[in-house]
């Protein structure tokens, strides 16, 4: 949310749909919504997981599995500076990692590697980019990066 008017000014023609604490299954909700009434684009940014639970991963699968031809599907690493292994963000970030190996369509913007040393621009809970311009315009590279390497693959046939 924090980078919401960032994404907006630097993406042409770019849709940013962000609310708090959205769980993936709320986001695969939504982007089924959104592909019935057809209003998908040919990059859809994924940024879901930080709040996420145990069902992330196949969650992640059911978008991957469920999305339509034609897309390029970019998830972002959640971060979350409180993790340990254990944490399912921690783990969900590993499993998105894993994706591009196994889809051709899939890319990762990994936001956990670009922020985790330079936390410091967080916020107190060490999740929240907040106001602070230089986290955000990270944010915004990260995203903007990631688009152009998923240029370069194959969208979903």
């Amino acid at each position: 949310m924090g980078a919401r008017r960032s994404l907006l000014d630097t993406i042409p023609n770019s849709v940013v749909d962000a609310v708090g604490s959205r769980q993936v299954w709320q986001g695969y909700d939504l982007l089924m919504d959104l592909q019935r009434q057809e209003r998908l684009r040919e990059y859809v940014v994924i940024a879901l997981g930080t709040n996420g639970n145990r069902n992330a991963p196949g969650m992640i699968d059911r978008i991957i599995a469920d999305i339509q031809p034609g897309v390029r599907l970019i998830f972002v690493t959640p971060y979350d500076g409180r993790a340990n292994a254990t944490w399912n963000s921690r783990q969900t970030a590993e499993y998105i990692r894993t994706l591009p190996d196994m889809h051709p369509f899939v890319t990762v913007a990994d936001w956990w590697e670009v922020i985790e040393p330079n936390s410091q621009l967080l916020g107190s809970d060490r999740v929240h980019i907040g106001g602070n311009q230089t986290a955000i315009g990270m944010y915004t590279n990260c995203i903007v990066e990631a688009i152009q390497t998923a240029s370069e693959r194959p969208a979903k046939s």
